[in-house]
């Protein structure tokens, strides 16, 4: 993605070379060499490998505050053929459907998440987990899974890159004896169901299955889990299912946000599930919950669900979370 820009940008590459190509995260690949190409410069993009010792590539790309440079700037842009340039803090029309995109304004998304973590941090305690997310449509995305990481109360958070396709997942190795649960990082992993979904589809089910007994995963996203024309297959929710998700996860849909606690071999249902299913939702999800061992080793988990309304929450300087116990 790129900072500071509305979102249109064109693309050239040159010079004596193979592939190079654009790869974006809504439109796959585009071909640039030697002809200028349209894409949206705030979606997740990357330049495919190449062949050649010689790949010049040009980016020309509209800034976020083009409506709101001074008299001098906007003279001297016009005068060198760029038009889109203005003082009156208006969007064109143009631009307008890009900001549209997004709704929930991303420099206020920012400093809202900073000020909100801060005062509802994750769960402690023994057996503590959390995870908070939300999708591309409210501030380009947000998401962070925590574990409680000693026996003394410590917390560990793992924040991910907003505007990343696909599902974060952390991989935790609960310790301790009964009644005092903790969690050792075993990996952080990132499987990318948007940008090759028959290959991921694959990996992550793969993964699932080879996961120990009773391994703790956590998941969110940060930007969309899948593509708007490419759905998720059965075998994604089959290996959610061997995580312990309840049989109705059937449908993850474009831009929704996700967050999911489970382990494997975990009973249909004993899952932590939150998704909200309205389309470029701007729901902030968060999942509280506490891990439990009996003398066995056979693990339990109690949990709680919010939702903030980004929208509607993002000027307050206190918002309360709607809750609902599970």
């Amino acid at each position: 993605m790129d900072g500071n820009n509305i979102g249109p940008s064109y693309i050239i590459s040159l010079g004596k070379h193979t592939g190079g190509n654009l790869w974006t995260a809504d439109q796959g690949i585009i071909e640039c060499h030697n002809q200028w190409k349209l894409f949206d410069g705030n979606t997740e993009h990357a330049t495919e490998p190449y062949a050649g010792r010689d790949r010049f590539s040009f980016i020309l790309f509209t800034p976020d505050k083009y409506n709101r440079l001074t008299a001098a700037v906007c003279r001297a842009a016009k005068a060198l053929g760029v038009t889109a340039a203005s003082t009156t803090g208006t969007d064109d029309a143009y631009f307008a459907n890009y900001r549209d995109l997004g709704a929930v304004d991303e420099d206020a998304h920012v400093a809202f998440t900073a000020k909100h973590h801060a005062a509802n941090p994750p769960k402690r305690g023994s057996g503590a987990l959390s995870v908070e997310t939300n999708g591309y449509a409210a501030g380009r995305g947000w998401g962070w899974i925590a574990w409680a990481s000693g026996p003394r109360g410590a917390v560990e958070t793992q924040h991910f890159k907003k505007n990343a396709t696909g599902i974060h997942v952390v991989e935790l190795d609960g310790v301790g004896r009964a009644g005092a649960v903790h969690f050792d990082l075993v990996a952080v992993h990132r499987f990318n169901l948007y940008q090759d979904t028959a290959g991921e589809t694959a990996r992550f089910a793969k993964w699932v299955a080879a996961l120990p007994a009773r391994r703790v995963v956590g998941v969110c996203i940060t930007d969309t889990a899948m593509a708007k024309t490419r759905p998720l297959g059965a075998p994604v929710y089959a290996a959610f299912r061997a995580l312990g998700a309840p049989a109705s996860l059937t449908l993850i849909g474009y831009r929704e946000p996700f967050a999911f606690l489970g382990w494997k071999g975990a009973p249909p249902g004993a899952a932590a599930v939150a998704l909200d299913a309205k389309k470029q939702s701007k729901q902030l999800l968060r999942l509280d919950a506490e891990v439990t061992r009996a003398p066995d080793g056979a693990l339990a988990m109690a949990h709680e669900k919010s939702e903030l309304k980004l929208l509607e929450q993002l000027d307050d300087a206190g918002p309360q979370r709607k809750k609902a116990k599970t």
